[in-house]
């Protein structure tokens, strides 16, 4: 038997695939994985929010922090609902700001 592409645990196994690369500080791969599931039509909005701000996460530790900011602005208003996420994620997002100089840098 197999299991569709469709099927939202592939998605949700190529987020945890991610996240291994990510502990590894492989962060390409990471980004890669979890970029794999930004055009799929299998995920869910809650798994499509998690791969964006562990992109903008992955960028912001390789140092590429306009990648960062681009990409933790997209889902800074999707954590409202766990405040600790959306606290860590706004704390990130204001160091890249900073370390790049300022906020109006980047809109």
């Amino acid at each position: 038997m197999e299991v569709p592409v469709e099927d939202e645990g592939w998605a949700k196994l190529d987020c945890v695939l991610g996240d291994c690369y990510y502990k590894k500080r492989e962060f390409h791969q990471a980004i890669d994985s979890y970029s794999s599931l930004l055009s799929s039509p299998a995920v869910s909005k809650v798994i499509l929010n998690d791969a964006i701000r562990n992109i903008g996460y992955a960028y912001y530790d390789l140092g590429e922090l306009s990648e960062a900011i681009s990409h933790l602005q997209k889902v800074e208003d999707a954590y409202d609902a766990y405040p600790e996420l959306k606290t860590e994620l706004l704390t990130l997002l204001s160091s890249a700001r900073s370390r790049l100089g300022g906020s109006s840098l980047i809109q």
